[in-house]
């Protein structure tokens, strides 16, 4: 029986490794036929994308590192309890309508934008592990407390094991908001990223198409990659 199940674990997995690398190679191909169709606007191409991709990874570590810490602080205070309606209510503001204060302070800049983007990406990560922190099982957090967990190892060794799951799926909406915080500040005006290099004039589309079809090849690789195998993994960790 034991080998039976043995074997059919090692069939899935070379089959998910033949899925992956077959769609990973045809990828590589559409990407490379992109950059040749995109002759001399290849670099830019490839510049723009980096640097967007740059905006966003930056702004999302700081968004994971703030939202993180502020959850595990108020999830178990009164004073979170009275901070969350004022969450919700800063995050319900429209956050491009806050672009021209994020200027006023920042100037249009990368800087900028990195920050506008945090704080977009912020609240999902912000109120998914906070309610996972929040809707702990009792006999669980006691566990955790009669096995010496407290302080610095209640946060290592309890509370982000728990917050693992939400932690990710508010990474991916996170994430997913990121890019249109980016790629919208880029085009209303900063004069690099891959929101400018879309932000061709009408009639001109080429850029559009060939800009359109990279992003998607680089949004589905980090979905491939990085997102799926995290999801995966958090069900190990799922309460």
């Amino acid at each position: 029986m034991s080998r039976i199940i043995l074997g059919f674990h090692l069939t899935k997995k070379r089959k998910h490794i033949f899925t992956t690398s077959f769609v990973l190679i045809s990828i590589a191909v559409i990407f490379s036929y992109i950059i040749i169709i995109s002759g001399d606007n290849a670099g830019q191409l490839i510049n723009s994308l980096m640097l967007s991709l740059f905006r966003l990874v930056s702004a999302y570590a700081i968004s994971l590192v703030v939202a993180t810490i502020v959850a595990i602080f108020i999830s178990n205070s009164r004073f979170g309890d009275m901070m969350i309606p004022i969450f919700d209510l800063l995050q319900n503001i429209p956050s491009f309508a806050l672009i021209p204060l994020f200027i006023y302070w920042f100037g249009y800049t990368n800087i900028m934008t990195i920050i506008f983007a945090a704080t977009s990406i912020l609240w999902p990560i912000l109120f998914y592990v906070l309610h996972s922190l929040k809707t702990v099982r009792r006999e669980l957090d006691d566990a955790a407390k009669i096995f010496g967990a407290v302080g610095i190892k209640r946060v290592l060794y309890f509370l982000m094991p728990v917050a693992f799951p939400s932690l990710v799926t508010g990474s991916i909406v996170g994430f997913s908001i990121g890019w249109e915080a980016i790629i919208g500040v880029e085009i209303i005006g900063l004069a690099s990223g891959i929101g400018q290099f879309l932000n061709t004039p009408v009639g001109n589309n080429n850029n559009q198409i060939l800009g359109i079809s990279a992003l998607l090849i680089i949004v589905f690789l980090i979905n491939r990659l990085i997102w799926m195998p995290l999801l995966r993994k958090s069900q190990l960790y799922a309460a």
